[in-house]
This record gives structure tokens, sequence and C-alpha cells, in this order.
């Protein structure tokens, strides 16, 4: 097998500039050869019928002028040679080789190549007849013709054109020499000419040939390295939703008992100190849940999974709502007033709970960081869109910080995490929400002269009517009133959340029954007659999705029951999940009880219960009327465990 005519020597042709804009080793020479010998070979077809067609013409002209002996044998050479190649072809096109073996195909093609050189160069020596000036006509027009197709079928293989070309021309060349006619010698000159400049294009287009191929397969290796990266992200994202769920489900499930049972302490009457220490409890409970929400949050933001509802809504019902959280929260120095355009819509189309967690932050941010004066909340509508403000007389933020202050975990400065607390990812978030509903953000701020902070949102009709704007859980001071009572069934494994569920029903008013798992519950709800389901989703046995399930398939006066999820999972795909299985509401845990109370409503469509605020409520007529405070002395057990989470919460205030 004849060596490699290109391969060794054309890796030179690629010099260190084009190694940079090709990728340097990524397009290897290997993959580059392979192309060289792949494309030469989709041209041999054209080849074979080529000289096929240009020796039919030879023997035509030749034929009675040079030895028939001499015509047939070079005829039977060539088409010999042509066979061979033809066969060659055939074979490759039918076992398309493995890189592995493209070398012995390369070394088979270019000995085919050069013999039909050899040939042609013998009908230039033997067809050249010195008295018949028409054979050297043909012959040099049939051999110029043959080097000059070569350039197109080799054009990936220049070293082999060169070896062909010299083969064909060569003994042409020395020919008309041997004449000794100045016209030949100039002939001479100008085919050595022509050969010349054949072998330069020849190289020149294999360059760019090269450089061509070497930037698709640098390409091809990115787009596939950019996709197995983009496969590798994607499942370390999903890993980390995955995670940050689980941790969710996990935190969220013990913080349901620490909550009941704060909710259960403040409803025994206790003494106005441990009273206050138990709310204390609550609090940072309810803080400690803001901040497992945001780092979902900012991971599904991050993860492009957070989705957006689209829903009716009464918007000045909801500006209204947020406001009450806060009017009578904030310090007596500080007052809080908010304006509404005349023009702002009453009812509009959107995501109600996304824009009340954007206004809830930043109203927040500016009681928080205003000590004395007004805090401004506007809402308007200019022209097809809305526009929320909210501006304070507070700190204000300095200019160096505002290009950041938008970003991850970032505060305007390193003291205020530990004066003010947070994580930083409120704006963050903020910022992400409102680009995710098609709307824009921005702050203008001036160090001790206060903030405004402002959004956009595009303003997009209600399709119907709208009730008033009711928000649910977030640690609600409203109390809930039973109007109508139930008899519930309730699925639940973990005991400490039966105990907290049942004295939340026992609170409510209403009676129930308890199951340990989705089995039992199917089985309860066959036999008994109840009016609603609270349904635990992660249970042994029969999870609570899959025994919503088989609910939904009984008999017409049992699969209409209205069932709310109990679920520690808190994202909005694990939400539609269990609503696409039957479940007609969601509440999460840890339990609240306006929420749950909310849910309870919202399953059976009639309005179970009522709220109002805690200090709406009606006044006792008659101070002996009130139930016996335990003495706190009295209660060792209460008394150290208060003195406790007292402790920690001093050291936590002073780390």
């Amino acid at each position: 097998m004849l060596p490699d005519p290109d391969f060794n020597t054309d890796s030179k042709l690629l010099s260190e500039n084009d190694r940079e804009l090709t990728g340097g080793e990524n397009a290897s020479e290997e993959a580059l050869f392979e192309f060289q010998v792949r494309t030469a070979f989709s041209n041999l077809l054209p080849v074979v019928v080529g000289n096929i067609v240009n020796a039919a013409i030879i023997v035509a002209v030749m034929y009675g002028h040079v030895s028939d002996t001499l015509v047939l044998s070079w005829v039977a050479a060539l088409l010999v040679t042509v066979g061979a190649r033809a066969v060659l072809f055939n074979r490759f096109q039918n076992n398309q080789p493995h890189t592995r073996t493209i070398r012995s195909w390369a070394g088979l093609y270019a000995a085919g190549t050069v013999a039909s050189g050899v040939i042609w160069g013998l009908a230039g020596w033997v067809f050249v007849v010195p008295d018949l000036p028409h054979t050297q006509l043909v012959t040099t027009i049939i051999i110029a013709g043959m080097v000059a197709g070569a350039l197109s079928t080799l054009r990936t293989m220049p070293h082999l054109f060169v070896a062909f070309a010299v083969s064909a021309v060569l003994p042409l060349i020395v020919r008309f020499l041997l004449f000794q006619h100045v016209e030949y010698v100039l002939l001479c000159g100008a085919f050595s000419l022509f050969l010349l400049l054949m072998s330069m294009q020849a190289f020149t287009i294999s360059r760019q040939l090269r450089l061509s191929e070497a930037r698709r397969i640098t390409n091809l290796a990115l787009v596939e390295n950019l996709h197995a990266a983009k496969i590798s992200a994607e499942a370390a994202n999903e890993a980390k939703s995955t995670f940050l769920a689980t941790m969710s489900h996990e935190i969220r499930t013990p913080m349901t008992g620490v909550m009941g049972f704060a909710d259960g302490l403040l409803d025994d009457g206790l003494p106005a100190a441990s009273k206050a220490k138990v709310e204390r409890i609550k609090e940072s409970t309810q803080a400690l849940l803001q901040i497992i929400n945001e780092v979902l949050d900012i991971s599904k933001l991050e993860a492009g999974k957070m989705e957006i509802e689209n829903l009716d809504f009464n918007l000045p019902s909801l500006l209204e709502n947020v406001m009450s959280l806060f009017q009578g929260g904030a310090q007596n120095t500080v007052s809080i007033e908010m304006e509404l355009d005349d023009r702002l819509p009453a009812a509009i189309h959107g995501d109600p709970s996304r824009l009340r967690q954007v206004l809830l932050n930043l109203v927040g941010n500016a009681v928080k960081f205003t000590k004395e004066g007004q805090i401004r909340v506007l809402a308007e509508r200019d022209r097809e869109a809305l526009r929320f403000s909210v501006t304070d007389t507070g700190i204000g933020i300095g200019a160096e910080t505002l290009p950041k202050l938008f970003s991850d975990f970032t505060q305007a400065d390193s003291s205020i995490s530990r004066e003010f607390e947070g994580t930083g990812l409120g704006l963050a978030i903020c910022k992400r929400l409102i680009e995710l509903m098609g709307g824009e953000v921005g702050v203008e701020s001036e160090l001790g002269a206060g903030s405004t902070f402002w959004f956009t949102l595009p303003y997009v009709p209600a399709k119907s009517d709208t009730i008033e704007f009711e928000a649910s859980g977030g640690g609600s001071t409203q109390e809930v009133l039973m109007v109508q009572p139930l008899h519930i069934l309730v699925a639940e494994d973990n005991e400490i959340n039966r105990m907290i569920i049942a004295e939340t029903l026992h609170a409510f008013g209403h009676s129930f029954e308890m199951v340990n798992d989705g089995e039992e519950a199917v089985e309860a709800h066959t036999k008994g007659d109840y009016d609603l389901i609270l349904m635990d989703i992660r249970m042994p046995k029969v999870s609570g999705p899959d025994a919503t399930r088989i609910i939904r398939r009984m008999g017409a006066d049992k699969k209409t029951i209205s069932i709310v999820a109990l679920t520690a999972d808190a994202m909005v795909e694990h939400r539609k999940r269990y609503i696409e299985a039957g479940m007609n509401a969601v509440a999460t845990k840890p339990i609240d009880r306006v929420e749950l109370a909310m849910a309870i409503n919202d399953a059976t469509g009639q309005k179970i219960h009522t709220f109002q605020d805690a200090k709406d409520g009606p006044p006792s007529s008659d101070p002996s009327d009130k139930p016996d405070e335990p003495d706190q002395a009295d209660n060792p057990a209460i008394n150290d465990f208060l003195a406790e989470i007292e402790s920690l919460s001093d050291q936590g205030e002073h780390r």
C-alpha cells in the first residue's frame, strides 16, 4: 500500500493562527484527514466517466495513425485502472468504512490516482506524432483538461494532485522538448507555468477547505459540548430543586408542630409575659418560613420554573389587604398612607399572589428602614400599564450601591443584615417576578433622604367581575369564625401533625375522625359519611393523590366529596399536580389557621368560615368572665421551656 500522500504534509498547512481560528486541537487531524478522503471518494465516479470518454476520443483520433497494438495496449491499461477504481468506489460507498480503516482506503485511492496519471503520461509520449499536428493538438488538450479536472476532484489532496499532474504532463513536456523547435520549447514553458499555477491553486483551495472543515468540526464539538453542559446543568438544577423541595418539606413538617403548639398556647390564656414569649416563638418561626420561601423562589426563578398565574382579581382590595398588614404595625413616628389614582381599574387580570408578594416586600422594606417620617404607597394607571411606587423617608441608599441593589444576596451595607436581618434575596426576587410578569422595576434614592421603589406591570382588563381579594396564610392576625359545622375525615400519618390538626379543628368547631394513610382514608370514606377530607400527600401504603384518584372513581354519591391537600411541598408545580389528581384546594404546612379555613371554603365552594381581625373581636362584658389565668409558677415545665426560648432569642439578637 502506498503511504498517505497528504496527511503528514497537509497537517502543516494549518498555521498557528489557523489553529486559533479553528479551535486548535479540537479539530483533530484525524477528523480532517477523514474529511479529505471521503471528499475525494465522493468525486471518484465522475473521474471514472471522464477517463472513459477521453480514452474514447484518443482511440478515435489515433486509430490508423499510431500502431494499433500501442493504442489497444494503452486503452486496456487505462480500462483496467478505471475498472479497479470503479470497484473501489463501489465498495467504499457500500461499506462506509470506519475511521480506523480510512488510511487503508486512502492508500488505495492514491495508488489508483498515480496509476491513472502515469497512463495519461504515456499517452502524451506515445500519441504525440511529429508529422501529425492534429494528434499533438488532441493529446495536449485532453491531458490539459484531465489536469484541470483533477484540480476539482483532488481539491482536498493537493499533494496527490501534484503527483497526478506531474505524471500526466511531464512526459508530454519532454516529448515536445525533443522536437527541438522554438515553438515547442515555448509550449513546454507554457505547460510548466500551467502546472505550477494549478499546483499553487490546489494548495490554496485545500487550505481553505481544511480551514472550513476544521471550523465545522470545532463548531460541532462545541455544540455537542454545549448540549452536554446544558444537560448537566439541567440535571444539576433538577437535583437542586429536588433537594430544596425535600428540605422544604422536611423543615416545614416540624415547623407545623412549633406553630401549631404556639397557637395552642396562645389559646390557653397564658400570663402576659408568657404570651409575649410564645408570640415571639411564632414570629421567629414565621421568619424562618419566609427565608425558606425566598430560597425556594430564587431557586425556581434561576431554573426558569417559576410559573405565573393569570386570574381576575380586585386590585384595590388587594392593595388594601397589603396596607392593613402594616398600618398599626409600624412605629408611632411613621405614618403609612396609600393613594389610588382615579383611573385605576377595579378589576384586572394577572397574578394576585405574586403582585401581593412584591408589594409586601417593598412596603416591608420601607417600614423596616424608616424610623420616622412617612411611607407613601401610590398606585396609578399610565396608558396601558399600571405603575406602583413605594416612597419612604428612611435611611436611603448610596449611589454606589444602587446598581447592585437587585442582585442576589445583596443589601446596601453588610451591617444592615446584622441590624435589620434578612437574606438579601427579597429585591432580587421582586425584580425577577416583575420581569416575569412583563414589567419593569427601578429605584430612586439618596443616602439619608429616603427612597422610592417603583415598578410597572402591563394592564390587562379582567374578563369577569371579581370578588374582593382574600389573602391566605402568612401569619395573619385574623380570627376564624365557623359559620357551618362540618364532619371531616383527616388522613395524616405524622403524630404531631395529627395533634395540631385536631386542635385546629376543635378550635373551629368541626367534628372529625382520624386515619393514618390513604388506604384507610378510602376505606373510611366508603363506609362513613363526611362533608370534607383533609388529605396529607406523603403517606405510607397509598399516597394522598392516589387515594384521591381512587375516590374520584367511586359512585356518584361518594366521588364528589371535597378534598383539601395538606402538604409541606410548597412549589406551584406540586400544587398543580394535586389539583390534577382531583383535589379541590391546597393548604400548606406549617398549618396556618386562616389559610386552612380559606382552603376549606374554596374546596366546598361555601362560606364555611368567616374572618375578622383579632383586635375587632367582641370585648368581654365582664372581666370576671375571663378564664382563670394559670400561674406561671404553677407550670414549671412551661416556665422552663419559655425561659429557654427567651434565652436562645436573646443570644440570637446579640450575635
